[in-house]
């Protein structure tokens, strides 16, 4: 099918998901209150295991967030290069998923079954209908997609946009 086609979703127009650089930072901020607290105290021990801690949970937070933007600009690579499946023809079987991200979205599109799941911390699609994603009951679109991950959305037949 060669229509004109609305682009809804491109992950490289996205950013790459924050979420482990703020729980690292939360965790670094519990870390530095909960020195605070003991700071004035005789006893080594805490003062060194807060330490640790902090030094342990900013690095794990560092590294997961440069393995999550690795992996972001690796998939946008795929899809510019053109090494991606692509699907399209109308949504059936439309399930929605939940704003809060309890229940993935599921659908059929081109005979291949997708999810969308909201907290995975995997490049792709992670918004469902409910949050304002691009997909919707009966919207005739074109998906490229790597895996299990959908990396463009593209409305074929003027859905309005959500």
């Amino acid at each position: 099918m060669s229509t004109t086609a609305t682009v809804l979703y491109d992950i490289s127009r996205e950013s790459p998901p924050a979420g482990e650089f703020r729980s690292g930072a939360a965790g670094i901020l519990i870390g530095l209150l909960l020195l605070a607290l003991v700071w004035k105290r005789p006893e080594r021990g805490p003062k060194v295991f807060l330490l640790l801690f902090i030094l342990a949970f900013g690095g794990f937070a560092v590294s997961k967030g440069l393995a999550t933007r690795r992996a972001h600009l690796k998939a946008a690579e795929r899809l510019a290069g053109g090494k991606v499946e692509v699907a399209e023809g109308i949504v059936t079987g439309f399930v929605p998923g939940s704003a809060d991200g309890r229940t993935d979205e599921t659908f059929m599109l081109g005979g291949r079954a997708f999810r969308i799941r909201v907290d995975s911390g995997e490049p792709g699609l992670n918004r469902t209908s409910a949050a304002g994603g691009p997909i919707s009951k009966d919207a005739s679109l074109r998906i490229s997609y790597s895996g299990e991950k959908i990396l463009k959305v593209e409305d074929l037949a003027g859905t309005p946009a959500r």
